[in-house]
């Protein structure tokens, strides 16, 4: 009876979840949304769960009770998404300039809107980098890949900063530089004697 009665209220929550989900009127097939649990784009709304179809092209089933106990975020508005990108700079590097081609890149980016205006910002001073981060907009995302977006445009930044002498942060504070010579143990004289 106990086993019964928790099954009952589940079924009976998502129930309650999925008549508030059809009934509230921001919330459609078709939009764009993010929860706890992950992103995407709804495909279908019913009274114990939502589908939804992720960045990955792969449809997840949202139990009702997830999306009204959580807080749901349509991030970047319904006809266009915003990404953000960061990139760690060595802080040896002119960190203005580095900013400059980041920006340059996304402009450049031809899967990227003109308006808003892409834009680059110094995020944080780190340990062992400075981070930069790229905000910039695509078109909907119902639309676009936006995994390959985002893989095309770090491949891009990579390219460009290469082309441009800038480095991208290395992974520990300490950067050795020197030589070693080896010398050849047959020309060696051998050590003394104790």
């Amino acid at each position: 009876t106990f086993v019964l009665g928790i099954a009952g209220q589940q079924a009976f929550g998502s129930l309650i979840s999925g008549m508030f989900l059809v009934a509230d009127p921001d919330f459609n097939v078709g939009d764009w949304i993010e929860w706890p649990g992950g992103e995407g784009t709804v495909e279908a709304v019913d009274f114990r769960v939502t589908r939804v179809r992720t960045p990955d092209h792969e449809t997840v089933s949202v139990p009702n009770t997830e999306l009204t106990s959580n807080a749901i975020t349509r991030p970047y508005g319904r006809d266009r998404y915003r990404i953000t990108e960061r990139v760690y700079v060595a802080y040896y590097e002119d960190t203005e300039r580095a900013l400059l081609e980041l920006q340059r890149v996304a402009i450049d980016h031809e899967s990227i809107l003109d308006e808003p205006a892409p834009n680059a910002r110094i995020l944080e001073l780190g340990e062992n980098a400075i981070t930069v981060q790229a905000a910039f907009w695509i078109g909907d995302p119902r639309r676009r890949d936006v995994p390959v977006v985002r893989s095309d445009f770090r491949r891009a930044v990579k390219h460009r900063f290469d082309e441009e002498g800038i480095t991208i942060a290395p992974p520990s504070a300490q950067l050795l530089s020197g030589e070693v010579t080896v010398a050849d143990s047959a020309t060696e004289s051998p050590p003394p004697d104790g």
